[in-house]
């Protein structure tokens, strides 16, 4: 979201209005990159790098235009077990998957994070609650995501 507005024009439950305007830039096998123009501040882009890197996903955001205020949410599943650490690096967030496999996403820095309960509607009717990663910045431009995915249900996130 940037000053407040989603990227899509979201007006409730599986309804949708005005769409983003999404680019791909160039595509490889470990590499995506592609940027993002707001339905309704078209002035705004927003670029988003993936790259796989030895065992990782890293994930570079920049914004680039006018805003004041910019948050990220991402979503988990319903029922997964999720904390958070913050500190000045930026903090991280620990998944314990269903699968009994542990994931590691590393924060970018800049942003004040906490998790909160959002609603997720998986068909018409049903509403359920899941926990999202929600990060607020003031003054954000460019950080870096990672995500780590343990080798195995015991293993320790390296």
């Amino acid at each position: 979201e940037i000053d407040g507005e989603e990227q899509s024009e979201i007006w409730a439950a599986h309804r949708v209005g005005g769409r983003a305007e999404v680019s791909t830039v160039s595509a490889t096998n470990d590499r995506l990159e592609a940027h993002c123009a707001s339905w309704s501040r078209r002035r705004n882009r927003h670029h988003r790098l993936f790259e796989l890197q030895g065992g990782c996903l890293e994930i570079h955001d920049r914004v680039d235009g006018p805003s004041t205020s910019l948050r990220f949410i991402l979503p988990f599943a319903p029922d997964v077990a999720v904390s958070l650490e913050t500190g000045a690096d930026g903090g991280r967030v620990d998944v314990q998957l269903h699968s009994g496999k542990r994931m590691r996403v590393e924060l970018p820095t800049g942003f004040a994070w906490a998790i909160e309960q959002r609603p997720y509607f998986p068909r018409f009717g049903e509403r359920i609650d899941r926990p999202c990663l929600m990060g607020k910045s003031d003054n954000f431009v460019d950080g870096k995501w990672r995500f780590i995915l343990a080798k195995g249900p015991a293993a320790e996130v390296d």
